[in-house]
C-alpha cells in the first residue's frame, strides 16, 4: 500500500513540474513577443538625461531606423521647427521621412511627417507620430435637382 501512496504521490510531482516548466514557458514567449514586436521597450539607455538637441535627435533617428530600417530613402530634421518645450521638459522634434515604395528601391516614395516627443529628463519616447502626405482630391458634390445655385 506504501509503494502504491509513493508512485501516486511522483506522478502529482511530476504533474506539477510540468506544469510550472509549461507557465514558465508561456512567460518566456509572451514577454519575448512583446519586446520583439515594440509593445514593450529594451533600452539601455533608460535613465539617461538628455542635456542637448542633438542627442534627442539621436534618439528618434534610432527609433525611426528600427521601425522602417531598409524602406528609408531619405530622414532630415526640420531644424526651424524643432525645439525644447521648458515647462513640460520635452524636446518636441520634427522630421521629413521619406520611404520608398515597396522593396525595391525603383518604386519612387511616399512623404511621411514625423513629430517625435523626448523626454529629457529619462532620455526616453514619450510619442512619435508618422502621418502620411496624401494628395487631397476633393469632389463636387452634384444635386439631381436645381441649379448650381441651389435654385
Amino acid at each position: 500500500m506504501a509503494i502504491k501512496e509513493k508512485k501516486n504521490n511522483s506522478a502529482v510531482y511530476q504533474m506539477l513540474g510540468l506544469l510550472v516548466l509549461l507557465l514558465f514557458l508561456i512567460a518566456v514567449s509572451t514577454i519575448a513577443t512583446l519586446v520583439l514586436t515594440g509593445a514593450v521597450e529594451v533600452s539601455s539607455n533608460k535613465g539617461a538625461a538628455i542635456s542637448y538637441i542633438v542627442d534627442a535627435e539621436k534618439v528618434c533617428e534610432r527609433r525611426m531606423k528600427a521601425d522602417y530600417g531598409n524602406e528609408i530613402s531619405a530622414l532630415a530634421v526640420d531644424d526651424r521647427s524643432s525645439f525644447f518645450d521648458e515647462p513640460s521638459g520635452r524636446y518636441k522634434l520634427h522630421y521629413q521621412l521619406e520611404l520608398f515604395r515597396n522593396g525595391a528601391k525603383q518604386s519612387g516614395v511616399n512623404l511621411f511627417y514625423v513629430n517625435c516627443v523626448v523626454t529629457a529628463s529619462s532620455g526616453d519616447i514619450r510619442r512619435i507620430d508618422y502621418l502620411e502626405q496624401l494628395e487631397f482630391k476633393p469632389k463636387a458634390v452634384r444635386r439631381e435637382t436645381g441649379n448650381a445655385f441651389g435654385f
